[in-house]
This record gives structure tokens, C-alpha cells and sequence, in this order.
């Protein structure tokens, strides 16, 4: 009796370990994510401050070069402006990832939790009768159907 308690003890002892293995692991990688996070959240800022410079220096450029009526001057900075739109159009397209691919569809007849039909025929979400029918209730149905 004194040997199987032992064996069990052991056995827990060794399933307590593999669960502390386990958390550290998930542990370490949380904290790797929480890294790369803050530093995207540091470098967002930084291109966020620097494209807020930007367009407040194009716009007391512009509004100085219209006060003094100074159409060459305007003109270098539109061309400036469609440069620098340029690039960060590129830049945008270049660091956006892929968009995720849609979601299969559901089984034939389920449409997601505002349309999909219940066991009486009635539909979830906000009603809204089509013409032809009795209302919420699915009782009857457009002819055709």
C-alpha cells in the first residue's frame, strides 16, 4: 500500500514539473510577444509623429506661399507633397500584411447569428418581413420559394 501511495506521489511530482516546464515556456514566449509589441508600439509612434511634422510643416509652407501670393512657391510644394504621398503610399503597401482569407462558408442554409434559421423557421437578429410573408416567424413564405 505504502509503495503505490509512493508511485503516485511520484507520478504527480512528475506531472507538476512538466506543468512548471510548460508555464515557463508560455511564459518566456508572452514575454517575446510583449517585446516585439511594445517596440511595433515605439516605432508606430515614432512614423506617426514624424508624418504629423511633416504635414504641419507643408501646411505653414502652404499658408505662408498663399499669404505672400506666391504661386512658384505653391507649385514646389504640391510637387512635394505628391512625392512625399508617394512614398508613403509605397511604404503603407509595402508593410501592410495580406488580408486574411475569408472564412469558409457555414453549413448550406446558416448564415452567421442574425440570419441563420431555427428549428420553427424563425430567423435571429432584428426581424424585417419581406413582402410576402407573415413577419418574424417564417410561418409563410414568399411564392417561389
Amino acid at each position: 500500500m505504502l509503495t503505490q501511495i509512493l508511485a503516485t506521489v511520484v507520478e504527480i511530482l512528475s506531472r507538476v514539473k512538466r506543468i512548471e516546464a510548460s508555464i515557463a515556456l508560455l511564459t518566456e514566449q508572452t514575454m517575446s510577444a510583449l517585446d516585439d509589441l511594445t517596440a511595433q508600439v515605439t516605432a508606430n509612434t515614432s512614423l506617426e509623429g514624424s508624418a504629423i511634422t511633416l504635414i504641419q510643416g507643408l501646411a505653414s509652407q502652404i499658408a505662408t506661399a498663399v499669404a505672400n501670393n506666391d504661386s512658384a512657391a505653391l507649385s514646389a510644394l504640391a510637387t512635394k507633397l505628391n512625392t512625399s504621398a508617394s512614398a508613403l503610399a509605397a511604404a503603407i503597401t509595402a508593410n501592410t500584411p495580406a488580408p486574411a482569407p475569408a472564412p469558409a462558408p457555414g453549413p448550406t442554409g446558416a448564415t452567421g447569428p442574425t440570419g441563420a434559421t431555427g428549428p420553427s423557421g424563425a430567423t435571429g437578429g432584428t426581424p424585417s418581413p419581406t413582402p410576402g410573408t407573415s413577419g418574424p416567424t417564417g410561418a409563410s413564405k414568399p411564392s417561389g420559394s
